[in-house]
């Protein structure tokens, strides 16, 4: 009896000891994944890319997603090893498999574009869904689009509307453009001018040239929101800015009938010869109709705006 009482102590502290090894063996290999993805992290970011590539590698070989998006990116890019597009997909699509949603969208612009995969846009879309099933704004807006024009999916404009709310609620510029222009001709969703105005402004404050000129637009018109030729012509200047052809002829418009502005010949003819150069046909008219109303003196004086708008323009390409 007391030989029983004494093994069942030793037992247990036999049994505890060996549980507490095999807890210990089981941590090991992930404290050493960890360590390797935040050794490849540092390693990348002081651009010792040869180095970062075999960490990631380390730790992607023993299934750790995050090192497996972040070593495609790297045979995507070249970055410390030679470009590899077959290589990027193949670790993005282990990552997408395990729900890294950076892996997802990429690997739905890889079969978009062919990329290391054959393109079909079906599975585009697939992982375009999954990604913005999980919050990723760019894969909300290129669902949208998905689904706006039937590539990949049967055309949906409900579910266009639906993904570019999503993605547009995120602050994606296009996404919002996208929206308005749904909304501003009525597919998909009730014709609302107010809320194209809404979502072309948030736009067009983003910096989307075609947003800045269809929000002009509506203010010319007074559609969906208050008539203001000034506003108007504030949302012209913005695009005409970016080089947007038709918001320079609008502008010409503007100051040669001096809506929204004082008339002025001058800016009149500026206005319609960058839009003439930028490719609007309309604008090369009336360029010459406006010369015809400018004294000499006030021609050269046009002509010397446009001449300083195009060295501008060649200083900014630069």
């Amino acid at each position: 009896m007391k030989r029983c009482s004494l093994r069942g102590p030793k037992m247990a502290s036999t049994t505890s000891m060996v549980l507490l090894i095999s807890a210990l063996c089981l941590c090991l290999p992930a404290i050493a994944v960890a360590d390797a993805y935040t050794d490849a992290q540092a390693a990348y970011k002081a651009k010792k890319f040869d180095q970062a590539i075999k960490l990631y590698t380390q730790a992607a070989v023993q299934g750790h997603g995050p090192s497996q998006t972040d070593l495609a990116v790297m045979y995507f890019f070249g970055r410390g090893v030679k470009r590899d597009f077959a290589a990027a997909g193949k670790w993005h699509r282990m990552a997408a498999d395990q729900g890294q949603v950076l892996s997802q969208t990429n690997l739905a612009v890889m079969y978009d574009n062919g990329q290391g995969v054959p393109r079909d846009y079906g599975e585009a879309a697939i992982w375009y869904a999954k990604a913005a099933m999980q919050g990723d704004a760019y894969a909300q807006n290129a669902l949208g689009a998905r689904y706006q024009y039937g590539k990949g999916v049967a055309q949906d404009l409900t579910q266009a509307v639906h993904w570019y709310g999503k993605a547009g609620a995120q602050g994606v510029a296009m996404a919002q453009f996208n929206l308005a222009y749904l909304h501003e001709t009525g597919q998909g969703t009730a014709q609302s001018f107010a809320s194209a105005a809404t979502w072309y402004q948030k736009a067009a404050e983003r910096g989307e040239v075609e947003a800045q000129y269809r929000l002009g637009l509506l203010y010319t018109r007074g559609q969906g929101v208050e008539q203001s030729f000034v506003e108007a012509r504030k949302w012209y200047l913005k695009a005409a800015a970016q080089n947007h052809a038709i918001s320079q002829t609008n502008l010409g418009i503007f100051y040669a009938k001096g809506e929204g502005v004082a008339a002025d010949y001058i800016q009149a003819f500026k206005y319609f010869a960058q839009a003439g150069d930028n490719g609007d046909e309309v604008a090369h008219k009336y360029r010459v109709l406006i010369a015809k109303r400018l004294s000499p003196d006030e021609l050269a004086k046009a002509k010397k705006l446009v001449r300083a708008g195009q060295e501008a323009h060649r200083v900014q390409r630069k």
